[in-house]
């Protein structure tokens, strides 16, 4: 279910490159008929549990859930055909999947990948074959390039936003080498960091703090192996503390204030382990069941709900959706919710990433496989005291 081929295999699932997608996970035959209901668990009136299959677009036959505003009404993603090429959707419960609209001229494929507080502001890529532009959706501009066509710096992706929309980070193409990691206020336009992003253009994992004064991801060093950084306006970036023995970091998502980031430590066997940094503390949040590799992807506003991955391979079906809550113990997001009262609801469905949680920590998204066997969006209403009993 990778959609782009990391050479450290470091990053997640998210399935949105048409060259890369893996139809082994989709129904080639016919269109998969998705479940659109949301269940509500009846055992627990006073914090009700939930769990929706998100479906995909009209003519579709699956889908992925990326992003999800921070008072988790909104889901952002992408929408595949029978091809795999993907078409970024905006859902609510109100309107269900909707397509954002045309992309910039020349790209005709679209994934969205972050959301501001409310959903009003969606950031993404716009791509066709190898080349990229990163977008910005409102209602009212529809979908538009960030940057211009021969513009240097020039944005080529867009994975982090701040609760206002006005801030947005990413990578942008400069005149030789790597992607540069930039910074966009909307009046300064594109300002470059001065760090090199690890991931060849391919970002798709950025965290942004609620005023985007503090931005969290993964950089190139000079010794080709990828750190996690943290950039503020006051110390520029700035490499994360590594947990023993590692050899590679990144980080995915922060807290409203900046101060708690995810992500995950690499080691020379090509583990992974998800992580957590509060202020200059590191600490290794385990994997489920001595799996080989876990990431921590997105925390909610003061880091008390941590959701990702964890599994033998990460991006693909035997990974396993996780979360973490503030007494930091590692949990099957399947499991907790099979516990809360779905057991019915949850029959055939895997969930293999949770990849966004909302500020409160009650709502999260991310990719599932359906009874059909296809990728399907879903978002999930969780208690999170139910994390630390």
């Amino acid at each position: 279910m990778n959609s782009w081929s990391s050479p450290h295999q470091l990053d997640p699932p998210l399935v949105w490159e048409k060259t890369r997608f893996p139809r082994s996970l989709l129904c080639a035959c016919a269109v998969a008929l998705f479940a659109t209901g949301s269940f509500l668990a009846p055992a627990n009136a006073s914090c009700p549990v939930s769990f929706q299959g998100l479906g995909q677009l009209p003519g579709d036959v699956a889908s992925q859930g990326l992003a999800l505003s921070n008072d988790g009404r909104v889901v952002g993603g992408a929408s595949f055909d029978a091809s795999g090429a993907p078409h970024a959707f905006r859902w609510t419960a109100e309107t269900g999947m909707v397509a954002l609209g045309a992309p910039p001229p020349g790209f005709p494929n679209s994934v969205a990948l972050a959301t501001n507080r409310n959903g009003s502001v969606i950031v993404g890529i716009a791509l066709f074959f190898d080349e990229r532009v990163a977008f910005r959706w409102t209602e009212a501009t529809g979908v538009q390039r960030l940057t211009p066509v021969r513009a240097t710096p020039r944005a080529i992706s867009a994975a982090g936003i701040s609760a206002r929309g006005d801030v947005i980070a990413g990578a942008a193409a400069v005149t030789t080498g790597l992607p540069e990691i930039y910074r966009w206020t909307g009046p300064d336009g594109v300002v470059t960091l001065g760090v090199q992003s690890s991931q060849a253009g391919n970002d798709v994992r950025w965290g942004v703090s609620a005023k985007g004064d503090v931005i969290a991801g993964v950089a190139a060093g000079e010794d080709h192996q990828d750190f996690a950084f943290r950039w503020t306006a006051t110390d520029g970036v700035v490499a994360l503390p590594t947990l023993p023995d590692a050899v590679k970091s990144g980080a995915f998502g922060v807290s409203k204030h900046g101060n708690v980031i995810v992500g995950f430590t690499g080691f020379s066997d090509n583990s992974l382990e998800a992580t957590i940094w509060n202020d200059d503390r590191v600490e290794g949040l385990g994997a489920l069941d001595d799996d080989f590799l876990s990431v921590a992807l997105k925390t909610s506003k003061q880091g008390r709900v941590i959701v990702g991955s964890s599994g033998e391979c990460l991006g693909c079906g035997a990974a396993r959706a996780v979360i973490w809550g503030k007494g930091r113990r590692i949990l099957d997001l399947h499991e907790v919710l099979v516990k809360a009262g779905l057991e019915k609801e949850l029959d055939g469905w895997s969930l293999v990433e949770a990849n966004s949680v909302s500020d409160d920590g009650r709502v999260v998204s991310g990719v599932a496989i359906n009874p059909d066997g296809n990728t399907e969006a879903f978002v999930a209403t969780i208690c999170p005291q139910l994390l630390d009993q």
